[in-house]
């Protein structure tokens, strides 16, 4: 299952709502940009050198990391 690192204060949340709206199921996570850790701890640079969000990490483990990549990318998951 895709994961998306966002902050609710940020571009990125515009990922997690259209996910939501979408119904692709996604797991989520919020990221403290002050402090670059997630929300369960983690050192966020270990996921995203660049330190940005949003983050979506695929399947595959490819790492997008600009929202129109991964609102695309999002978008691609839509069951037709």
């Amino acid at each position: 299952m895709p994961k998306l690192y966002y902050t609710p204060t940020s571009c990125g949340a515009s990922n997690f709502i259209a996910a939501f709206y979408a119904e692709v199921s996604i797991e989520a996570e919020t990221v403290d940009l002050r402090t670059h850790t997630t929300a369960s701890g983690v050192d966020f640079y270990t996921i995203n050198p660049k330190g940005n969000v949003p983050a979506l990490v695929l399947d595959d483990g490819t790492l997008l990391n600009e929202n129109a990549a991964t609102l695309q990318a999002i978008a691609d998951l839509v069951s037709p």
